[in-house]
């Protein structure tokens, strides 16, 4: 079985939402300032949200709802699974056809993490060290 486009979109959302740090997105918070229709959460009517727009975008990644109603339990959980495997907690015989193949959506997404880390640090040592011979 493959992952399709919508669980595979909720599995890289949920990936970048987590490294994005989602303190801002604190629905109590959200109620309060009433940014639940501008955020097109979830639970808001259909008749009461507004134009559908991207409200949550990081690098390639974007939603046009509330990532946290977005993420589901399957996606967490792949995310913790992943993070086990990746420090030799789960053998890889043990997986599951779906866990490998969310493994490599996730280790798709890990390497263009990496490597978006690895060019803004050589990008800013660049800048740094141009400033410096001015």
């Amino acid at each position: 079985m493959q992952l399709n486009g919508p669980r595979k979109k909720k599995l890289i959302v949920a990936f970048h939402f987590h490294i994005a740090a989602p303190r801002g997105w604190d629905c109590d918070e959200c109620r309060k300032q009433h940014l639940e229709v501008k955020r097109r959460c979830g639970w808001v009517p259909e008749s009461q949200l507004t134009e559908s727009k991207p409200v949550w975008i990081r690098r390639q990644v974007e939603t046009d709802c509330c990532p946290k109603w977005l993420i589901n339990a399957q996606s967490l959980e792949w995310l913790e699974a992943f993070a086990a495997w990746r420090g030799g907690y789960l053998e890889q015989g043990a997986l599951t056809a779906k866990q490998i193949e969310a493994f490599q959506v996730l280790q798709n997404e890990l390497v263009k993490e990496t490597h978006y880390a690895k060019q803004t640090t050589a990008d800013n040592i660049s800048r740094a060290e141009a400033g410096r011979f001015r």
